[in-house]
């Protein structure tokens, strides 16, 4: 069973996972397939209160994990730390609009009794998480701002891609406040997340 730490840990990873396949999208065009179907299927386990089931586990975050075990900054993870950031916010703001939350929950719960469903990595799937996300959380404050190459940017699969793993995020970040974490964490505890993460990280790591 995990600690308390453990558990906003594995959150983070969700967030950072997230923050990670939307740079590698906007910048390369694609990412693993396999990752963003581990992120997207956290937005439809509704009503769950153990984050080890509501974020599937530290095998579904693992690049998330893997992420946050990186104890040197350089550009690009400083670009992916502000996007985490700026889920955290927008999650906060979300949890002040019963409006907005009850809006989302509705869509949510319509998209989970959809076929569509069914495949979460679906076209039909991605660009209705997409608009869902669209619609709902990102109306809540300034537009999270994504670097990378404008051919990327202008597709639209990628774009909704973009949007819904923006939600996933958002899903990660609603846990990660539940199980007590806080935004200035990623910065004063920087090195016992790692830490934390190394421990949690659920494959062999390179010697």
């Amino acid at each position: 069973m995990l600690s308390p730490e453990e558990h906003r840990v594995l959150a983070l990873a969700a967030i950072a996972q997230c923050a990670k396949l939307v740079q590698s999208i906007a910048r390369r065009g694609s990412a693993s397939a396999e990752s963003i179907a581990d992120s997207l299927a956290g937005i439809i386990v509704l009503d769950e209160s153990d984050p080890e089931i509501a974020i599937g586990g530290a095998k579904a975050v693992a690049l998330g994990l893997s992420d946050l075990m990186i104890k040197r900054a350089d550009p690009l993870l400083m670009e992916r730390v502000r996007t985490i950031t700026a889920l955290i916010h927008l999650e906060k703001l979300l949890r002040r609009d019963p409006h907005t939350q009850q809006e989302l929950r509705q869509q949510l719960e319509a998209f989970v009794s959809s076929s569509d469903s069914a495949d979460i990595t679906s076209g039909s799937s991605i660009k209705q998480l997409a608009e869902i996300y669209r619609e709902t959380v990102s109306e809540l404050g300034p537009r999270i701002m994504i670097n990378g190459d404008q051919q990327f940017l202008e597709d639209d699969r990628n774009i909704s891609t973009i949007r819904a793993l923006l939600l996933a995020g958002v899903r990660g970040a609603y846990v990660f406040a539940q199980v007590g974490g806080k935004k200035w964490q990623l910065f004063l505890r920087r090195k016992n997340i790692a830490s934390i993460a190394a421990a949690l990280y659920p494959y062999p790591r390179p010697i």
